[in-house]
């Protein structure tokens, strides 16, 4: 089977319909995302049960040249890979997610990875290579107008913060520094300006006490 013109091995119908729900959606309001996606995908397939028992619901792996599009899952992918250096991928979605609007979410998520370049990598600001990777995944997400199912699964079922780090608004911190995450998906060091307000509140004090006459 294949759907918009790229070969997928999915077998449950909700997942079928939901990937040609969203390549179709993306193909009508995002023409340039969904070239890309269409140039770089090569299998659409379900996530190993394997994979599944550790709580894999999707990823994107990238496929050697010399790699058939039915590759194994493993040995084909590197944890450390930049998605801005994918040229030909397959798409694992786990078809056994009983949620349609969860699954639909993975779907978009996996997909904001396969567009990701390195100029939307760098505007992340984030701390981790990982999570800005997972930042921009997101971010396309929003872009293409899924935010506020992606907020409402996130309040439904908790992130791996180690894994995909913060959304908007929240914070997190790591070696010592206070990152949050803007609702354009960049992380702020908010760190250092408290640092800083912290600083000026001492010298005014100590001023203050010079002027009066106190002694620490």
């Amino acid at each position: 089977m294949k759907i918009k013109c790229i070969p997928c091995t999915l077998k449950k119908p909700v997942a079928v319909r939901l990937v040609k729900k969203f390549l179709a959606e993306i193909a009508k309001n995002h023409p340039k995302d969904f070239q890309k996606i269409q140039s770089k995908t090569t299998l659409i397939k379900r996530v190993p049960k394997k994979e599944i028992d550790i709580g894999t619901r999707g990823q994107v792996v990238e496929v050697d040249a010399e790699v058939s599009s039915e590759a194994s899952w493993a040995g084909v992918f590197d944890d450390n890979q930049v998605e801005d250096v994918f040229k030909k991928v397959i798409v694992f979605i786990d078809e056994t997610v009983k949620d349609s609007e969860s699954m639909f979410v993975t779907i978009a998520h996996e997909f904001g990875h396969v567009c990701t370049t390195k100029k939307d990598l760098a505007r992340r600001n984030a701390p981790s290579d990982e999570w800005a990777s997972e930042a921009t995944a997101d971010w396309y997400v929003y872009k293409w107008g899924y935010g506020s199912i992606s907020r409402k699964m996130n309040a439904r079922y908790p992130r791996r913060l180690s894994h995909h780090g913060a959304m908007p608004g929240e914070t997190l911190t790591d070696n010592g520094i206070t990152y949050r995450l803007s609702k354009n998906f960049v992380y702020r060091n908010i760190s250092e300006p408290f640092k800083s307000l912290a600083a000026k509140l001492k010298d005014r004090c100590l001023e203050f006490m010079s002027k009066s006459g106190m002694h620490i």
